[in-house]
């Protein structure tokens, strides 16, 4: 593992994608300052100094295939570090963290194709020594769970690690990480709005399948959908 440091970078994930092949398997790019991140559905993610913004670049094959499992370990990889330091840790499903009902954690996967696929970017932005959020964010950060203040490269270190070991897990055929998804599903049971294709829809999460699909009953019926097929939202 090579670490790449940046005092500022528009996008983490954006700098490996325009330099993939000067990186190799596992490199990775970290930021101080982050101008322009992105999270999923094009949602603004950007950093300040208190916060840890980093991509790590994966060139597997196995990977490749298995794309959908990646992001869910990923999730997995920060829930235990995380409930380590912090209490009430949860994972909305597919891949956001949160503490508390706030959002403290943020991971984007993204792959990069030309002719065939170069690599899978998996970007992770973690508030932790943020002290205050505007209202509207409904944020939290480690420190405001435990009024410590953390390391930020110390922490991301003890992430990168716990991650590549659970993949070396999941190649090797294991599937913790489908086990303590439903363990500590931040949405079981709950019913909750969410757009289904084009279809605005009340839905009640059950859980998150082997195959890392989710499984909601709508209407009376039970409908397995993937990552790019649903969105939630509060209403």
């Amino acid at each position: 593992m090579r670490i790449f440091k940046f005092d500022t970078l528009q996008s983490t994930n954006s700098y490996l994608k325009d330099h993939i092949n000067e990186h190799i398997n596992h490199d990775v790019v970290f930021t101080f300052n982050q101008t322009n991140g992105h999270g999923r559905i094009s949602r603004s993610w950007c950093s300040t100094k208190d916060s840890l913004t980093f991509s790590i670049i994966f060139k597997d094959d196995f990977l490749y295939k298995n794309y959908e499992s990646l992001s869910l370990i990923s999730a997995v990889s920060l829930f235990e570090v995380l409930s380590k330091k912090i209490n009430n840790v949860s994972i909305k499903w597919p891949n956001d963290i949160i503490v508390n009902n706030k959002k403290i954690c943020g991971i984007l996967l993204e792959s990069r194709i030309s002719t065939k696929m170069e690599g899978l970017i998996l970007g992770i932005g973690l508030n932790v020594n943020n002290e205050h959020f505007d209202d509207s964010l409904n944020a939290t950060s480690i420190y405001l769970e435990n009024n410590l203040k953390t390391n930020i490269e110390d922490i991301m270190l003890e992430i990168i690690n716990n991650l590549l070991k659970n993949v070396e897990l999941f190649k090797n055929g294991s599937l913790k990480h489908i086990e303590i998804i439903n363990k500590n599903n931040y949405l079981l049971n709950k019913e909750t709005y969410a757009t289904i294709g084009s279809n605005k829809q009340l839905v009640k999460v059950l859980k998150i399948l082997n195959n890392n699909h989710l499984l909601v009953e709508c209407n009376n019926e039970l409908i397995e959908v993937s990552t790019g097929e649903i969105s939630f939202h509060k209403d």
